[in-house]
């Protein structure tokens, strides 16, 4: 399987305020057995790192064939429900809490993840890469993390 096919990078942003956060989803197909995957979500200080597991056998019986595209689905639904848990969890009268009701997640590529490394705020991608458990996101965010961030002074 190749990297691309292996994971899948998403932003969540809202029209006014732009990318407010990022989501990763990861597929694994090399067990026969079983697929499994990961979705990781960041939106400022919130983070949720999952893992799953799905029996193929048991998903054929009722005609589901497990796949990349199935995987991925399955992860970004999770994104989707831990964004909702992230949702609640903000204070219903703020006026940050309606802007980012209004968020969408769209996939993108790394150049996502570069910026977040760039603007010095990659505590998630670092934790996402010492949590994951497949080689492929190490093999991409490694060379992200080694980015140095942007100095950025006021002029």
């Amino acid at each position: 399987m190749s990297q691309s096919e292996a994971i899948q990078i998403h932003v969540i942003e809202t029209p006014l305020l732009g990318q407010i956060g990022f989501a990763i989803t990861v597929c694994d197909e090399s067990n026969s057995r079983y697929g499994a995957g990961e979705s990781f979500i960041s939106v400022g200080d919130f983070f949720y790192a999952r893992s799953f597991r799905v029996n193929n056998a048991q998903l054929a019986t009722v005609g589901i064939t497990v796949t990349a595209s199935f995987l991925h689905s399955q992860a970004l639904a999770q994104v989707k429900a831990d964004f909702s848990e992230y949702l609640k969890s903000l204070p219903q009268d703020a006026i940050y809490s309606r802007l980012v009701s209004s968020a969408t997640i769209v996939n993108t590529d790394v150049g996502a993840l570069i910026q977040v490394r760039l603007r010095g705020k990659s505590e998630a991608l670092e934790r996402i890469y010492r949590q994951s458990a497949t080689n492929a996101v190490r093999t991409l965010l490694g060379p992200v993390l080694e980015l140095s961030p942007l100095r950025v002074t006021e002029l």
